[in-house]
């Protein structure tokens, strides 16, 4: 009875690591997000589909522009692209690629620090959907960002050049939100491997 009692104790300590263990190796998210193209000048938010797929190591993300947003008329978007935003990011390597265009229009890949924000973290909470979020807020390449991140999702990622943070980005904008994330749908991936080829 002793022996048995002992197994069943074993059995529920070592439960929760059984379910972590099997738990999800990556995460997709879509974001819509909103980005002011007229930036510093005047408001003209563009929508755009954002979607970061993230695996143990690597995380790629962008932003597509929704086409089916009118600017208005005699307003052009001129050179923008229809891909924007797009990053990749490696822990393992502790870098980040961020893409751009040329003017000729070719893709450019520029290297960057990976999550060089520091961020201060506050006991403001919200709950986003069915997540309880925390803020945090920081100064980034001269503007002022503010977070909302879940602890609940235990991965220091978010959109764009954003994360390190102890919870994954949800909401994210700066706070005159010429740019601004917020987290539509999140889905889990049962794969370690990266969900876009990666270059060394």
């Amino acid at each position: 009875m002793i022996r048995l009692l002992s197994i069943i104790c074993l059995i529920v300590a070592l439960y929760p690591l059984r379910i972590q263990a099997q738990g999800p190796e990556g995460i997709d998210i879509v974001y819509d997000c909103r980005f002011n193209i007229q930036f510093d000048q005047q408001r003209l938010l563009v929508p755009f589909h954002a979607r970061l797929l993230s695996s143990a190591d690597y995380t790629y993300f962008d932003a597509v522009r929704d086409k089916s947003f009118e600017l208005g008329e005699g307003i052009e978007y001129a050179n923008l692209p229809d891909t924007l935003f797009q990053v990749i990011k490696s822990v393992s390597k502790s870098q980040m690629l961020f893409a751009s265009q040329s003017l000729s229009g070719k893709t450019v890949y520029y290297q960057d620090n990976l999550h060089a924000i520091e961020w201060t973290l506050t006991d403001d909470s919200k709950r986003i959907d069915q997540l309880e979020c925390f803020k945090a807020t920081a100064r980034f390449r001269g503007r002022d960002y503010i977070a909302w991140y879940a602890p609940s999702i235990p991965v220091p990622n978010g959109p764009w050049k954003l994360g390190g943070l102890p919870g994954m980005i949800i909401e994210a904008y700066d706070v005159y939100e010429n740019l601004y994330f917020l987290a539509r749908s999140i889905r889990y991936r049962e794969t370690k491997d990266p969900p876009y080829p990666v270059a060394d």
